[in-house]
Order: C-alpha cells, then structure tokens, then sequence
C-alpha cells in the first residue's frame, strides 16, 4: 500500500492486521504508520535569460526543507542551508544556451522534492573598432565593428551625428585654429536584445 501524505505535517495512520488459520483462530495486531511532509521546492530567478556573463540570484521559497542542493545545469553544484544563492553564467559559444536549474530540497525527515527552471544565456557580445589618433581637417574616417555578436550598430561620433551600421563613414571638419577632441562610442546589440 501506498500512504500520501500532501500537507506539511506528520500524518498518522493506524494499521490493523487481523490474521486466521484453518482451524478458526485468530489473532488481531495493530501498528501506527508516520508518514512525513515532503518538503516543497520552489525558488524564483532574478532574470530567466540575459547575455553573459549573466549573473543570477535564485530566491529560495521551498517549504519545509533543512537543505538545499543547487544542480547550476552547468556542471555547478552547490549544497548547504536553505536560502537565497547566486550563480554566474557563461557561454563561450555562437548561439544561445538553455540551463536547466535544478533545486533539491531536503526536510528534517530526509524527504526530497526538486523544482526545475530553465535559464536561457545569450552568446558573449563584444563592440570594438580602431581610428587613428588625429589627423588634419576635413578628416574622413571609415570605421568597422571588429567585435563579436552584433546584429545592429550605432555609431555616436562625438559631434552630434549619430550612424547606424556595421561599417561607417564620418568626416570632421574643423574650421577654427584651436584643435578638436571628439570621443567616438559605439554601442552594439545582439541579435537577442
């Protein structure tokens, strides 16, 4: 037989076993049966996807459990009292990587119950270019993202034109006698946000 016990205290079940031969005798014994509470695993991630490296902290929300035993789904594991952690993500590849996070909890009666959610990492973005130092006016310069996962480009060249696109053209002119600094930034965006 089979008890369940789906509330979050001990239950008790009286047993009785009544047993007879041939010959008419019989004989009555009884025994009570605990059944414990399962624990109740359940905790919440600070973010389900971002680009790495991604870090998260699991809010642990388990009922019932002593301990806690964290299954990263990177190879990672972590084991100890019940509260919130933190794990950072990495993923050195070209598309996304989907984790499944894994928390076991255990209850002073060494009951078990495992709550699972997936965490999505996004590949590693990098925006980076080259210009030269200086150069004299009208300057025109062609710049090119040599970084890694971009899908979209913004290009702002520090004079109040703002570019768009992989590759890009900007002449500067400077029609004074004192010299100019202008600060390039550019800011990619993956194909995933």
């Amino acid at each position: 037989h089979t008890y369940v016990n789906a509330g979050l205290s001990t239950v008790v079940y009286p047993v009785t076993l009544v047993a007879g031969n041939a010959f008419g005798c019989q004989d009555t014994a009884f025994a009570t049966v605990l059944v414990y509470p399962s624990p109740l695993a359940q905790f919440t991630p600070s973010a389900i996807s971002g680009c790495q490296p991604l870090p998260i902290t699991f809010t642990d929300q388990s009922i019932g459990a002593v301990n806690l035993e964290w299954h990263f789904g990177d190879g990672s594991t972590q084991s100890g009292g019940v509260g919130a952690t933190t794990h950072t993500y990495a993923n050195p590849g070209a598309v996304p990587l989907t984790l499944d996070v894994h928390q076991i909890a255990t209850s002073a009666f060494g009951c078990l119950d495992t709550a699972v959610v997936p965490i999505q990492v996004f590949p590693l973005l990098q925006a980076a270019f080259s210009a030269p130092p200086d150069g004299c006016s009208p300057w025109t310069l062609q710049l090119n993202d040599v970084g890694a996962g971009g899908s979209s480009w913004q290009w702002d060249m520090g004079d109040g034109t703002v570019l768009v696109g992989n590759g890009v053209t900007h002449t500067y002119v400077n029609n004074s006698a004192a010299d100019i600094t202008r600060t390039i930034t550019l800011v990619v965006t993956s194909p995933y946000g």
